[in-house]
């Protein structure tokens, strides 16, 4: 990431203010408190995590109520239309941090899922957003059927809670984990890696992405920049060592964004793409 050009505080209400404004809002609110030296923000405490949640309840549920996607196509797209997954059936798969409009709705026009499950903190809110892309009748998918795309109705089992509190009914059952853009949402890195790692049966499918953060700036780029909405901002090898121990990689995309938007914290950041298959031994958590 490039330095801060100016200084932005971006509050729970997404209300975004900039210079001496920002600066008197940063004495107030920041997140400096929870940085670890060499690692970034690794985990910050549930009144913080819950900031975040107003946060994205506020997004999606009242200043997005016309909206139909989340970058879903974009990161479609990135992760090469989910090449790597094509044409593979997999027993029991997850979404974590699904949102009103899924990640995997895209996932599934490429392969399928007998068993499907999303977990949002706030999906009882989403299951009421206009746009949302399941009921609790299920998931609507498209898949193709030779060459022609048909609409099908996908059983859900639904999981109102976080990630790092999670306790599946079944450990080690799921040969499909999908997590993307959510990791700088979460409260606690560590317990959502060892949720993943409980989740995960021999030989699962990993799909993840993320930002990446540099921990030797973030001390002077958190002096001028809050953003309510993303606590969590890891290291890059914080990210890196956790899918190297436990996955073999079958696809990794890592690009360099130039953020145009007024609205964007960051001038530039990097972001990965990763899809991956874990080792039938049990990987080691990065020491966080």
């Amino acid at each position: 990431m490039s330095p801060q050009k100016k200084t932005v505080h971006i509050s729970a209400s997404r209300t975004v203010t900039f210079g001496a404004v920002a600066k008197e809002r940063l004495r107030q609110e920041n997140d400096r408190n929870y940085l670890v030296a060499g690692k970034g923000v690794i985990a910050v405490d549930r009144r913080r995590w819950q900031t975040a949640q107003e946060f994205e309840y506020r997004t999606w549920m009242i200043d997005g109520q016309h909206v139909r996607d989340d970058r879903n196509r974009y990161h479609r797209a990135a992760f090469d239309n989910y090449t790597a997954l094509a044409s593979r059936s997999f027993k029991r798969g997850i979404e974590l941090g699904c949102g009103p409009f899924t990640n995997i709705r895209h996932i599934l026009r490429y392969c399928r899922v007998a068993e499907l499950h999303l977990l949002d903190p706030l999906l009882h809110h989403y299951l009421h957003h206009p746009h949302r892309k399941y009921t609790k009748a299920g998931l609507r998918v498209w898949q193709r059927n030779r060459g022609i795309s048909l609409p099908r109705r996908q059983p859900v089992v639904f999981h109102n809670t976080s990630i790092e509190e999670f306790k599946p009914a079944s450990p080690n059952q799921c040969d499909l984990i999908v997590m993307i853009n959510v990791l700088e949402h979460c409260m606690n890195a560590k317990r959502v890696f060892a949720t993943i790692q409980s989740l995960a049966a021999p030989g699962a499918f990993f799909v993840f992405a993320d930002k990446y953060y540099s921990a030797t700036r973030l001390p002077s780029e958190l002096k001028t920049s809050y953003d309510a909405g993303h606590p969590l901002k890891l290291d890059k090898s914080i990210i890196n060592g956790f899918l190297h121990n436990t996955c073999t990689p079958r696809y990794r995309l890592v690009r360099t964004i130039e953020a145009k938007k007024s609205r964007s914290v960051w001038d530039t950041y990097e972001e990965v793409y990763f899809i991956g298959q874990f080792h039938n031994r049990t990987g080691n958590l990065p020491h966080l």
